[in-house]
């Protein structure tokens, strides 16, 4: 219910199968067991494995089991919290842009063209205690796309995405 809240947020005028398909991604098991993991979830398990080993699975597992606690004993809104900021930390939110890989895009549109495509960390810098990176992207020398993010790629897909907005003139 929070993904499908924070996507019709986003996309007020999506397309019904398109955010169908991003809510999954962000709702994977994949995506579940990366979080679990990220977050060292397995510390909080008291698991018979066997070979002390965590199986992945179970860290998505107790993901979804960690969600429903914290929303038992406080409530959506603070849930919503929670899972909104991790999202964010763990860049799990650029998911569903995954469909569109811009940075490709742009790529095979300046190779089409002959003009070559950089990208360059201008500014690594932390807010709120979450580090960032502010990235631009150059075409034929010219700066068309600046954006930051959680990570280097999310920041390049970000910049990358504002520079086919110029080129292309969509999203």
């Amino acid at each position: 219910m929070i993904v499908v809240d924070m996507l019709y947020q986003k996309f007020p005028q999506g397309d019904e199968g398109e955010m169908t398909r991003m809510k999954a991604r962000l709702v994977s098991r994949e995506a579940l067991n990366f979080l679990g993991e990220e977050i060292g979830v397995e510390h909080l398990l008291d698991a018979q494995t066997g070979k002390g080993a965590v199986h992945a699975s179970l860290r998505g597992n107790a993901m979804e089991a960690l969600v429903g606690a914290v929303y038992l004993d406080r409530g959506f809104r603070r849930t919503q919290r929670g899972v909104l900021k991790l999202l964010q930390r763990f860049d799990l939110d650029s998911r569903i842009q995954a469909t569109v890989d811009f940075k490709s895009k742009l790529h095979e549109w300046g190779q089409k063209r002959k003009r070559k495509v950089e990208f360059k960390v201008i500014k690594e810098f932390k807010r709120d205690g979450q580090q960032l990176y502010k990235m631009q992207v150059m075409v034929g020398g010219k700066v068309m796309g600046v954006s930051d993010g959680p990570s280097k790629k999310s920041a390049e897909q970000a910049a990358a995405h504002e520079a086919c907005r110029h080129i292309f003139g969509d999203d």
